[in-house]
């Protein structure tokens, strides 16, 4: 049976690999690295000292795929839009998963009908608590954000009264990596969420991606703050290069040998994702 996240437990996360910096002259072959950190911190709290590292990874960009490397766990994500799918490698639990963009979509569903159900009773006087969260979970469902961009077109804002999106802004001069790069973070952002129960749902996240197509810009960095229910506050720092070095594709190499490796066990999504 498959088991769809639980919206109304669901905390909102930020879930995507993002670029620090974009230079004019844009490679086409869009072959690149990023070094990401996400921080979290108390609701208010700005400053470096009230931030604690929750996780760092590394994404490599090549050939049309991209190989995301979580420093926590040890476990590879290979993104292959031609075949719609990922690829999920753990060397430490000896283990190998192949996720269809198909079965993501099957879940998000069945995750959007559970929070419907949810709010139905929220609404109906059926439960006594959980109004914030319903908010919140209403607006992680069917988003409704307003959208404004500071003068200067370095500083985007998207927000409702349940949560606010902040990205610092870097234009690029080539619409089609833009547009490739958003939509490798669409699909990480729902492929996240499908994996951690705990992580956010992923449409509001898409409506950022779709706002940073239209501006054709990157983001620097992406702070994320949740207003209503379970409050929080997050921060993705990026580092970003437009080259990769001989020991990323090395690293490639390797890892590209694991999708195939005997040593590793092809085991379903679900007993993957139980593992975690």
């Amino acid at each position: 049976m498959v088991r769809a996240a639980c919206w109304p437990c669901a905390l909102l996360w930020l879930t995507a690999v993002l670029p620090f910096a974009l230079p004019a002259n844009v490679v086409t072959a869009q072959e690149f690295r990023v070094y990401t950190r996400v921080l979290q911190a108390p609701p208010g709290q700005t400053t470096v000292d009230a931030r604690t590292p929750l996780a760092r990874s590394t994404t490599l960009f090549h050939a049309g795929k991209a190989y995301d490397y979580l420093d926590s766990s040890g476990e590879i994500t290979i993104f292959e839009p031609a075949h719609e799918r990922f690829l999920m490698l753990s060397p430490s639990r000896l283990q190998r998963t192949v996720v269809p963009f198909s079965e993501i979509e099957t879940r998000l569903h069945q995750a959007s009908a559970r929070a419907d159900q949810f709010l139905k009773e929220v609404r109906s006087g059926d439960r006594t608590e959980g109004q914030d969260l319903a908010a919140l979970i209403e607006t992680q469902l069917r988003p409704k954000l307003t959208e404004s961009l500071s003068a200067d077109g370095k500083l985007l804002r998207l927000e409702s009264p349940a949560l606010r999106y902040e990205a610092t802004l870097a234009r690029s001069g080539d619409a089609a990596v833009v547009a490739a790069y958003a939509r490798y973070v669409d699909w990480t952002a729902k492929l996240n969420f499908v994996l951690h129960p705990k992580s956010n749902p992923p449409a509001a996240r898409l409506v950022l991606n779709a706002a940073l197509v239209r501006h054709q810009a990157f983001p620097m960095t992406v702070r994320l703050e949740v207003l209503q229910g379970p409050q929080a506050v997050r921060e993705a720092i990026h580092q970003f290069e437009w080259k990769l070095g001989g020991a990323d594709r090395k690293q490639i190499q390797q890892w590209e040998k694991l999708v195939t490796d005997k040593s590793l066990k092809s085991v379903e999504f679900e007993e993957f994702r139980r593992g975690k």
